[in-house]
């Protein structure tokens, strides 16, 4: 905003050599070093992206998404470097005000800021109040004991404390579903598995939910949701990382 001049920050490097050369490794080089800086930009648009590639579950729909959204990004710099020449009078014009919109830029993003953080705030003590309703509500209403695992159609919820019993101590296959409530992905994957669930009745389907069982996660490593876990005699068999489609998650436990 210009309120704190810090002059490390206020220096330009001239880049330009008397040569008229463009070499082509230099230009790569910073072409690259763009796309770096420019990563966490991107990087949420991305993986919205990819999202939606896997939701369509269709290769070709998912390279269709991929290349509009890389024309979408490269279009743009492609018209500039076109109408580069013909554009250095409006960037004179921008830059005399360049002072006024670095201050207005400044503003904005404080506001956003703010906004970010109250709504941090208060959602998380909203989040917090709520959960303390629901458990006090439960308590009052508990007339007796609720047993451990919560059926889910036909896929157990398990935890910490009925894990070894459910799990390690099955004398059939288990398929073990790591999710979380706030997980896009695992919303996707969850209907599919409760699908194969209802066709397998040889193997015993769970489902853990990783903000409850901390310490199962750690056990079993899983750093990326939905993490899908096949075991046989308490060992495990196979892991699937990500959302994977019905047929993939079949040849999984065959």
């Amino acid at each position: 905003m210009g309120a704190i001049s810090i002059n490390i920050f206020n220096k330009n490097i001239d880049l330009k050599k008397k040569s008229d050369v463009i070499s082509f490794v230099k230009s790569f080089a910073f072409g690259l070093l763009f796309s770096i800086s420019w990563t966490p930009c991107v990087g949420v648009f991305l993986s919205s992206a990819l999202m939606l590639i896997m939701e369509k579950q269709d290769l070709l729909k998912g390279v269709s998404l991929i290349l509009a959204y890389s024309l979408g990004l490269g279009i743009p710099f492609i018209i500039s470097a076109i109408l580069v020449d013909n554009l250095k009078g409006t960037f004179s014009a921008i830059k005399k005000h360049y002072s006024v919109i670095e201050k207005i830029s400044g503003v904005v993003l404080i506001i956003i800021g703010c906004y970010m953080l109250c709504n941090g705030i208060y959602g998380s003590v909203a989040q917090n109040e709520f959960k303390e309703m629901k458990y006090t509500s439960n308590q009052s209403n508990q007339t007796e004991p609720t047993p451990i695992v919560q059926k889910y159609g036909v896929v157990n919820e398990v935890d910490e404390s009925n894990f070894e019993e459910e799990v390690i101590n099955s004398t059939s296959p288990v398929f073990i579903e790591f999710y979380a409530d706030w997980c896009g992905p695992c919303k996707m994957v969850s209907p599919i598995v409760e699908e194969i669930a209802s066709e397998y009745s040889d193997i015993k389907f769970v489902k853990v939910n990783v903000d409850n069982c901390p310490n199962l996660s750690d056990k079993y490593q899983i750093v990326y949701i939905p993490t899908l876990i096949f075991m046989k005699n308490g060992e495990v068999v196979g892991k699937l990382v990500g959302y994977s489609n019905k047929e993939k998650i079949e040849d999984f436990i065959k």
